[in-house]
């Protein structure tokens, strides 16, 4: 009997151990000395890329968030594949992430990209009146098994029809004046995959976050009651992420989608919209795709940015800065989510020494935000950007 309960024992850890093994801290990022650099490409309805859309988004720093402990990932973002520290930034974007346990908490505002709905003249706000942009999900959940899910939102509203909704309906079809629709999130775990990235074949785990929507209208016919028809219009659509340990999230892949409705009650059999996709790809991780390494930034550093003082502060604050070599500053404040919210001075000539900004924030509300000096030098143009993080308490 005891050997039977040792090996019972025993055979339970065996099966356990590679739950445990699946920490969701090694699916982040290890290290960012070689500032990692991704690839955001949008598909046409076909598949095919738009090249004039390619975006280049360079990691150039982490914070973390005081109050939820998330880590804050900042990008530059530039146009084309040139690399964003040696040309003007278009703005700064940042995803955040937070690990407990086994699970990589995101916020749902990153993955919540709801543009089909305008296809049919709805709105998240129509659907969600109450919805809250700062809310967090699991996004991972690294000890599911392949092929479970889970429910992040379940919504069913009654709203009237559109005035356009007629456009994707037979000639001839009335409708009664209001519609029920059905959307939900759920997010399943899919099969690993090896990913052949350029720098590397990548072992991933991959989570879809998949849209559903139903919409069913009622069929105005005379003396009986109206006829529901009920179009199915999309089925788990949405985004794949891809972590790899040691690298975080190295791809997300949506692709794109031909939205077809078969109804017998109302005559409907074909293709009533057509959806983009989009790629994101980190496509190097190492030294010599940095900007460093690029001509124009083997010379000394032309400007020092300090830490702003005092942080947190309410509701005014220094940004400290020195001019090494004399040129046209740039000093911005964005939000969290990469909007620009402010602009200290543009294009303003600063000579060499020690320099002080202040910023008088009034009207933002409580929150981290980011301020980036940009300098652009006197003679040859050159470029060189920085950027710090501070925390506004109201």
């Amino acid at each position: 009997m005891q050997k039977l309960t040792f090996l019972f024992v025993a055979l339970f850890f065996f099966l356990i151990q590679p739950l445990h093994a699946q920490n969701a801290a090694d699916f982040m990022p290890q290290s960012f000395d070689s500032r990692a650099l991704f690839l955001d490409v949008t598909l046409d309805e076909d598949g095919n890329p738009v090249d004039d859309l390619e975006r280049s988004l360079r990691l150039t720093d982490i914070e973390i968030d005081g109050d939820t402990g998330a880590e804050i990932y900042v990008f530059n973002e530039c146009s084309g594949r040139a690399i964003c520290d040696d040309n003007d930034s278009a703005l700064i974007r940042t995803f955040s992430r937070k690990v407990q346990g086994d699970v990589i908490h995101v916020g749902i505002s990153e993955i919540l990209n709801v543009d089909f709905l305008e296809d049919f003249d709805f709105s998240l706000e129509d659907l969600i009146p109450d919805f809250d942009p700062d809310q967090t999900i699991e996004l991972v959940r690294l000890s599911e098994s392949p092929g479970s899910s889970w429910q992040i939102l379940d919504v069913e509203q009654t709203l009237p029809v559109p005035d356009d909704f007629d456009e994707f309906l037979p000639d001839g079809i009335n409708l009664e004046d209001e519609l029920d629709i059905s959307l939900s999130l759920d997010i399943r775990r899919l099969e690993d995959e090896t990913l052949s990235l350029d720098f590397g074949d990548v072992n991933a785990v991959a989570f879809l976050a998949g849209w559903s929507l139903d919409i069913t209208v009622y069929v105005s016919v005379p003396i009986i009651d109206p006829i529901p028809a009920t179009l199915n219009l999309l089925s788990e659509y949405g985004p794949v992420f891809y972590f790899a340990e040691g690298l975080g999230q190295v791809s997300t892949v949506l692709e794109p989608k031909s939205i077809e409705v078969n109804e017998d009650a109302i005559g409907l059999d074909e293709e009533i919209a057509r959806l983009p996709g989009f790629t994101s790809t980190m496509f190097a991780v190492d030294d010599l795709t940095s900007a460093e390494d690029t001509p124009g930034h083997n010379l000394p550093e032309a400007i020092s940015l300090g830490d702003n003082y005092p942080n947190p502060f309410n509701p005014s604050t220094m940004i400290p800065f020195s001019v090494n070599q004399p040129g046209y500053l740039t000093l911005e404040i964005f939000d969290v989510k990469g909007r620009l919210i402010y602009t200290v001075f543009r294009n303003t000539y600063h000579a060499s020494g020690t320099h002080n900004a202040a910023w008088d924030a009034v009207g933002p509300a409580s929150g981290l935000y980011f301020y980036r000096l940009t300098w652009i030098g006197q003679t040859d143009r050159q470029t060189e950007q920085q950027t710090g993080s501070m925390l506004l308490i109201k």
